[in-house]
């Protein structure tokens, strides 16, 4: 046991420093994996696996609760460090027959991949749409406790249908956009039902609405509800883009593009507690909500304004990469789009000139 403050204070950010080492090398691998296993349907893994992520969300607290009221501060991580050991040999055995192709990564494929239009737009969609998750766990719980005098038995079920809302809704979602194939429409609709729930959840001052429980718990719900359809179609929409932008549809684009999703996810989960902690202090609970729903209605309208960009400008004088692409994903990605289609480009770049699906 540590006594001095400084020094726990100094050994907890030293050991967050290689949890989030840790954790970033298992997200990256982990989704990396799963694109490369499963290529033409990836939106729906991506929501299986998001499902995956919420019943942890919502089996964290509770347990995390019982196993502290149990055994006190350090309990829950010696439990929760010893069921983290024992998947090793769980997954060594399962996932040993896996095996991906090795490819070399590049410089250039990061510029390569930074360069598509609609890469950099579901980026800033990512990192709004986690912002305004994250913004959500650092001020509910004083802003139910100062409201409607809530405990944190409440607090905490309130967080649960967060997160069990979001749990079932991924799949769905990740379905609906396998069978629609409309990735960026279905990211705009979740950013305008956020904004909706965002006003709603303090609610806005210009309402003239008191703050009711019941409607806080509405708004909890459906805000669980837009994460999942803000989400769930960013990692294929960005994949496709990739694809379509003249990058390879092999292990070493997945890679590159689940780094570049967990770090702006990773940004997002920053910005939200920082910024709204900030707003909480400086302008209470209502403003910081309707500050962030208007940064997502925003977002919401760059995505709008990106969309019908692509469906309308003419694809003759517009959209240019530097190479054909070689390979595709599905029937979406391919060099020949209809003209109607949805089509992305690469920024600033001159050559050889191409037309395809990847919206």
């Amino acid at each position: 046991m540590v006594d001095d403050t400084l020094m726990f204070t100094l050994l907890s950010f030293l050991v967050r420093i290689f949890e989030a080492i840790g954790a970033a090398a298992f997200g990256t691998a982990s989704y990396t994996i799963v694109l490369n296993l499963y290529p033409d349907h990836i939106s729906t893994v991506f929501g299986i696996i998001e499902t995956c992520v919420g019943i942890g969300m919502s089996l964290g607290p509770a347990i995390g609760g019982a196993l502290y009221s149990v055994g006190g501060f350090g309990l829950p991580f010696y439990v929760l460090g010893s069921c983290v050991l024992a998947t090793l040999p769980i997954s060594w055995i399962l996932m040993r027959g896996i095996s991906v192709q090795s490819a070399t990564t590049r410089q250039e494929s990061y510029l390569t991949l930074l360069k598509v239009p609609q890469v950099i737009v579901v980026c800033i969609i990512l990192v709004v749409g986690s912002q305004s998750q994250g913004f959500v766990e650092p001020t509910l719980e004083p802003h139910m406790r100062q409201e409607f005098n809530a405990g944190t038995d409440i607090v905490g079920v309130f967080f649960l249908i967060l997160a069990a809302t979001f749990s079932i809704s991924s799949p769905i979602v990740g379905w609906i956009c396998m069978k629609t194939e409309q990735r960026i429409p279905m990211m705009i609709v979740g950013l305008v039902l956020m904004s909706g729930t965002q006003l709603f959840m303090g609610p806005a001052p210009f309402l003239g609405i008191p703050s009711n429980m019941w409607i806080t718990l509405i708004t909890i719900a459906l805000l669980g509800i837009s994460f999942a359809i803000a989400y769930v179609p960013t990692m294929e929409s960005i994949i496709h883009a990739a694809v379509a932008g003249g990058m390879h549809d092999d292990v070493a684009t997945y890679g590159l593009v689940s780094g570049l999703w967990s770090s702006m996810y990773s940004l997002g989960e920053v910005l939200g507690p920082s910024v709204g902690g900030v707003f909480l202090d400086l302008v209470g609970f209502r403003w910081a909500s309707t500050i962030i729903a208007g940064v997502s209605f925003c977002t919401a309208m760059m995505g709008v304004t990106y969309w019908f960009c692509a469906k309308k400008t003419d694809t003759e004088s517009f959209w240019y990469t530097n190479g054909v692409s070689d390979s595709g994903i599905g029937d979406d990605a391919s060099i020949e789009s209809e003209p109607a289609g949805e089509t992305t480009a690469l920024l600033g770049s001159s050559g050889h000139q191409v037309k395809y699906n990847s919206l």
